[in-house]
């Protein structure tokens, strides 16, 4: 009997990290499928839920918003000699580019982490603040990144995409320590 209690004791700690797991795959998924490339300026997505409505200037304001700021962090914080041109950020007297893009942009994170944080259990009055503050520390983190990979793509100009792969997984482990922030010290 007690080797029982031990097994479904077990079971409950980890009942919270399979309902974090199937959210986070769900709204990957869900993104993933709502939304058809188009090819504009920016390269953005066009079209949401297979072709219904087109999405593209909220995606083009972002990217542009996102621009700014990685430019300036790039310019004024690492002291880089970049240039900016719309969404591509020019280095090395303009021979390499960086271009962000719409799938930089970090809204999927931010739907991720704000789905993850809104279906978990936890009290309302919580998720109030939590859930923006997680929003702005998403948002500020996504510059830092794509600020580093083109600091990392200034001095390893070959490792672009291993810098921008790795990335993206740091980026959702950081989702992952938000959520653990919020199961271990918030909602209990």
């Amino acid at each position: 009997m007690e080797k029982i209690k031990n097994l479904l004791k077990k079971y409950s700690d980890l009942k919270g990290v399979v309902y974090f797991i199937v959210i986070l795959l769900t709204t990957h998924f869900l993104w993933k499928f709502s939304f058809i490339e188009g090819k504009d300026l920016h390269g953005l997505p066009q079209i949401f839920l297979w072709r219904s409505y087109d999405l593209s200037f909220i995606f083009n304001n972002v990217v542009d918003l996102l621009s700014s700021q990685v430019y300036w962090l790039v310019h004024n914080v690492f002291n880089m000699d970049v240039v900016m041109l719309k969404n591509a950020v020019y280095l090395n007297e303009i021979s390499s580019l960086v271009k962000i893009v719409w799938s930089c942009s970090g809204l999927k994170q931010m739907f991720v982490f704000f789905c993850i944080i809104a279906f978990y259990p936890g009290c309302e009055k919580h998720k109030l603040w939590f859930i923006p503050l997680g929003l702005l520390l998403i948002w500020v983190l996504n510059v830092i990144r794509i600020s580093s990979i083109i600091g990392l793509f200034e001095i390893y100009p070959n490792n672009f995409e291993l810098f921008h792969e790795l990335s993206k997984y740091v980026f959702y482990f950081i989702i992952f320590m938000f959520w653990v922030f919020w199961e271990e010290k918030i909602r209990k």
